[in-house]
């Protein structure tokens, strides 16, 4: 089963969720040079428990589509989806 992660529609600014044990992740929206019809979201997550942990992915979104392409992280499936205004 995916799991779907809702995100705002904001191009070329870096939004962050933060976490009490000052871990976060934040994702950077902007539009595909190489492909006119997708956006491009940047993802990354941040561990700050000891280990200072960063990965990152980069995951498609056609314009046209309500949900992103399907992407995978330790072997769980997720989807993003843009907030309703």
């Amino acid at each position: 089963m995916e799991n779907v992660i809702q995100i705002e529609l904001t191009l070329n600014k870096a939004i962050r969720k933060a976490y009490p044990d000052r871990s976060y992740w934040e994702y950077i929206i902007y539009e595909d040079p190489l492909q006119a019809d997708y956006y491009r979201i940047h993802l990354s997550f941040h561990s700050m428990n000891g280990n200072n942990y960063v990965s990152h992915y980069e995951v498609l979104f056609n314009k046209r589509s309500t949900l992103s392409e399907l992407f995978q992280i330790d072997g769980n499936s997720f989807r993003l989806k843009f907030k309703k205004n």
